[in-house]
């Protein structure tokens, strides 16, 4: 992962072209490669699918039948790249079905350059190396106590890996994955990947 300073090569996926033309010019600015910006699931998947990246910049609601979320579920799944959502829909639904693919955060339209800037600098600077917490010592603190297969899922993902990867790595099935990620996340009361991990660090 690159540090903060150095050029990170960031996918944007976004419907809107005067929001991708933002977004691309706030992070060309900033130093970063862009790559797209891809406007549906399709080309998306392609973009994710061909370059090796570092960030990806997703809009939730996408034209065409598979949107924004769906496209975050493939990158779960299969390609291990941590995302960062962009949206003007934060309703408790939408937030809810948001928070099972694990984003890094959320950028929430109408955006500033800075809130683009410190959210992909936030993004690009987290420690997956960091050493975490023991289950004891969250169930002590956490609302509701983990089970050992959630704290195993926990910190795979914190890793950076895909739940396809921890689903090989600990030899269970995708979706059971997918449930521990679901439990994890409403126990430990977050709606993203950075919130979680800001959570369980601070704990």
């Amino acid at each position: 992962m690159p540090s903060v300073e150095s050029p990170a090569k960031i996918l944007i996926i976004e419907d809107d072209p005067t929001i991708a033309l933002d977004l691309s010019m706030i992070l060309r600015r900033a130093g970063h490669q862009v790559i797209g910006p891809e406007a549906d699931y399709d080309s998306g998947i392609k973009a994710v699918k061909k370059h090796d990246l570092d960030l990806v910049l997703l809009d939730i609601e996408l034209s065409g039948e598979q949107g924004g979320i769906d496209v975050a579920h493939f990158i779960n799944d299969y390609a291990s790249v941590p995302f960062i959502y962009i949206s003007s829909y934060t309703t408790a639904d939408i937030l809810h079905a948001a928070a099972e693919t694990s984003p890094l955060t959320y950028i929430v339209k109408p955006f500033r350059a800075n809130d683009v800037k410190i959210a992909v600098q936030m993004a690009l600077s987290q420690k997956s190396e960091k050493k975490l917490p023991s289950l004891d010592y969250i169930n002590k603190k956490a609302p509701i106590s983990l089970t050992k297969s959630e704290y195993k899922t926990m910190v795979a993902l914190l890793r950076g890996l895909s739940g396809k990867q921890i689903a090989d790595e600990h030899y269970v099935s995708l979706h059971t994955v997918k449930t521990h990620l679901k439990r994890l996340y409403s126990k430990m009361e977050v709606h993203s990947k950075m919130e979680l991990q800001e959570k369980v660090m601070g704990l």
